[in-house]
């Protein structure tokens, strides 16, 4: 027989050892570590969305801006056009007028109207006419009532036969 100080032990009944408190401590751990683990995780995802949120505003505001300076290079491209085609206007009418001008020289002309056997008129062969008064309307409206006119007398002559 053995003799321990708290138990007395006969034979082969022995006491199992106890291990309750290890068990218990390493099933809180292995518990504690899940949670920190999923919390950890969490914490990733997080911070992987907010890169990938952060990702698209930076790209969104890359577009933006290399939309804007696209629209304002086809603007600028249209302004320098635009001024190489009032450059041009501008220099076509300066070319107009020194033709007009030097073909309004009263010296030219009479020597074209001297090659072409004009003469000025004499005071018997001058025609004035009236031009303040409206002839042309009036023809217009002559015209028209004369259609109408007409109009009427074939409608009358097809309806009675006359």
């Amino acid at each position: 027989m053995v003799m321990n100080k708290e138990n007395l032990i006969v034979g082969n009944t022995v006491l199992s050892p106890q291990h309750e408190t290890f068990e218990k401590e390493y099933e809180k751990l292995t518990k504690y570590k899940k949670e920190i683990n999923a919390i950890n995780k969490q914490k990733r995802i997080q911070n992987k969305i907010k890169t990938m949120i952060f990702i698209a505003i930076l790209f969104a505001v890359g577009f933006s801006v290399i939309y804007r300076y696209s629209v304002l290079y086809s603007m600028e491209k249209n302004m320098y056009s635009l001024d190489s085609k009032i450059e041009n206007v501008k220099t076509d009418n300066e070319n107009l007028k020194i033709k007009l001008l030097k073909n309004s020289n009263l010296k030219k002309l009479d020597d074209a109207a001297t090659k072409l056997n004009m003469f000025y008129p004499t005071k018997s062969s001058v025609i004035y006419c009236d031009l303040a008064k409206d002839n042309f309307s009036k023809a217009k409206e002559n015209k028209n009532k004369n259609i109408q006119e007409n109009l009427f007398k074939k409608i009358r002559d097809m309806l009675f036969l006359f």
